[in-house]
């Protein structure tokens, strides 16, 4: 076995490096209609924590309002890792600009979130998260 990555062993706040995946649906009763919903899930790399967002669905427009209300409660992280997913990728790029548009530049130019993918079919790299759905999964 190799040694840990760097980021995984540091003392560092919560949630400052975080993995970020979906589940697969659930159903929810809202005023007796059934809904399937989906749960974003978001694990930290370092202590383990999880936070959950329960999303309407799996749209860039949902993943991006999570990712908003995310570092709301938790604070601004610097590196975010998920898969390829099209919603986290094109949310992450849609994130991105705003972050660096002219309106928020000054006020958030510290606010540097880098988004990391995991290379395609490598489906160990996110491991960490992945084995958290499925005790999700088990516990519902």
């Amino acid at each position: 076995m190799t040694d840990l990555p760097k980021h995984r062993v540091n003392m560092i706040k919560p949630f400052l490096h975080t993995g970020v995946d979906y589940t697969g649906h659930q159903w929810v009763l809202n005023g007796g209609e059934r809904r399937k919903m989906y749960i974003l899930v978001f694990t930290c790399l370092e202590v383990r924590a999880v936070h959950l967002e329960l999303v309407e669905d799996m749209t860039i427009h949902s993943f991006s309002m999570a990712f908003i209300r995310f570092p709301n409660i938790y604070g601004i992280l610097s590196h975010v890792y998920s898969d390829n997913a099209k919603s986290f990728v094109a949310g992450c790029d849609i994130i991105h600009d705003v972050f660096s548009s002219s309106e928020f530049k000054e006020s958030l130019s510290v606010c540097v979130i880098q988004h990391i993918k995991i290379p395609l079919h490598s489906s160990w790299y996110g491991s960490v998260w992945e084995r958290l759905i499925d005790l999700k999964i088990l516990s519902l």
